[in-house]
Formats: C-alpha cells, sequence, structure tokens
C-alpha cells in the first residue's frame, strides 16, 4: 500500500522544501464557470484554484508498486499551502469529501483543486439603488514569501447564472485576475487579484420601493396644501403615514438587507 508507505512517518505539521526551497504554485481560472448567485453581500461562485507543490517526503518507486504514479490523498493527511483571502468578510470552499484530494505522483509532486468558493465583501450603498460595486478579493498563501510562490492569473471563460432569483441584486458585468506582489512585516508576498465588477438591479428597487413611496408622499403633501380643513389633513397625513409603514414592513422580508 503506497500510501502506508510514505505517510508511516509523515509529520503534516513540518513545511516541506525541495532542494533547501518551499516552492508552490497557484493558479486561478475562469474557464466555462457558473456564478451562482450575487446576492446581499454574498457571492458564490464556481472558481479553479489549482495549487501545485513539491514534498519530497511523498515519494515512491514505481517499479515496486506495479507500476503505479499517481495515488489520491485526503488533504487532512498532508501539507497543504496555506490559503487565505485576506480581504473578504469570510470565505469557504463547498466540497464534498470525495473532491478534497491531494493527487500525488512518484516525483514527489502534489497538487489540489478547490472548486466551489463562497465569499462575503462589505458593498459601498452610498447611491443605492444605482451603484456599481467593484469587488476586489486577493488571494495568497500567508506564510510564504514571493520567493517561495509562483502566483499566476489564468483564464477568463464565460460566467453565467445557475440559479438567478427575482430579487438578486446583481449583475456580473465583468471578471479580471491579475497578479502582484505586496510587503508585510518586510516580507516580500505573491497574491492573486480577483476583481469583479456588478451593478444592481436598480428597476426592482425603483418599482417596489421608490415609487410607492413617492406617490403616497405626493397624495399627503397634496391633502396638506389641497384643504383648509385641520381635520381632514391631519386624516390624509395619518393615513399615508400608516401605507407608508405597512409598505416598508412588507418590503422588509423580500428586499435585501443590503
Amino acid at each position: 500500500n503506497i500510501s502506508d508507505i510514505i505517510l508511516k512517518d509523515y509529520v503534516r505539521s513540518l513545511t516541506p522544501s525541495y532542494d533547501g526551497k518551499i516552492r508552490v504554485t497557484l493558479i486561478c481560472c475562469f474557464q466555462n464557470q457558473k456564478l451562482q448567485q450575487a446576492n446581499q453581500r454574498s457571492i458564490t461562485a464556481i472558481l479553479s484554484f489549482v495549487m501545485r507543490w513539491k514534498d519530497p517526503r511523498l515519494r515512491w518507486n514505481p517499479a515496486d508498486h506495479s507500476n503505479v504514479t499517481e495515488i489520491n490523498l485526503p488533504d487532512y493527511v498532508v501539507w497543504l499551502p496555506p490559503f487565505l483571502f485576506y480581504n473578504s468578510v469570510k470565505f469557504k470552499f463547498v466540497q464534498n469529501e470525495n473532491a478534497r484530494l491531494v493527487r500525488v505522483s512518484e516525483r514527489r509532486k502534489g497538487f489540489m483543486i478547490f472548486d466551489l468558493l463562497d465569499l462575503s465583501r462589505w458593498i459601498g450603498v452610498s447611491f443605492f439603488p444605482f451603484d456599481v460595486q467593484n469587488c476586489l478579493l486577493a488571494a495568497t498563501t500567508p506564510l510564504l514569501n514571493s520567493d517561495e510562490v509562483v502566483a499566476r492569473e489564468g483564464i477568463i471563460g464565460s460566467f453565467v447564472y445557475a440559479f438567478f432569483h427575482g430579487n438578486d441584486e446583481f449583475d456580473i458585468n465583468n471578471i479580471s485576475l491579475s497578479t502582484g506582489n505586496f510587503t508585510e512585516f518586510g516580507i516580500e508576498k505573491s497574491e492573486i487579484y480577483i476583481s469583479i465588477f456588478m451593478t444592481r438591479h436598480s428597476l426592482y428597487y425603483v418599482i417596489v420601493l421608490i415609487v410607492p413611496t413617492a406617490l403616497f408622499s405626493f397624495i399627503a403633501t397634496a391633502g396638506f396644501f389641497g384643504t383648509n380643513s385641520k381635520e381632514c389633513i391631519m386624516n390624509i397625513g395619518f393615513s399615508c403615514l400608516l401605507t407608508i409603514s405597512m409598505v416598508l414592513e412588507i418590503l422588509s422580508g423580500i428586499v435585501p438587507k443590503s
């Protein structure tokens, strides 16, 4: 059993080195993927993150094992390069157990592919409901420096909504990938930038929020200046305020909280 042999004295907490160096390649791709949902401040997307690295402890002689040159191992038994979206509110990889595998070859290489990603980012609402959002996400391996990580932007393919609902807030206009370096505590590190440009569905909010509120406000103003009867003015004013309150109460359970 190859896995038993290579993992016999393996210590997952120790960082591997190859010829005295750590070498991790991080690649991000969008290729024929589907953006699942962009709603409130959460984006669920199918991305392709590939990490490759060399671990000299994961090696065997294929001639001694029926010429087997590649195996799959669970991600929790081997060392993995640390990965982080450091400017997101939260992120997680949504995968089943079978998908979280590390592929290892006899050349001491391992690589891992991340699939479904759930991200949350704060958004600005100063120009609501006509705002355009530029969601910049930065992915990096925080414990490795730029000499140990090679960051590459991959291919950007088509992206469409897989499950679109009427109250989804945004249309995705464009997605771009780029790479760069930054300095943290005097150490230069590599990272990948994912820029997602989104436009809010403003017509939805104009119809269900702005138009009813403006209409009731106009009725209240017209009633105030259209009669000299204080009792009539009070009735119109309170009726409009009550109606607006009821409409906003109903919409509060439908309209996204942002």
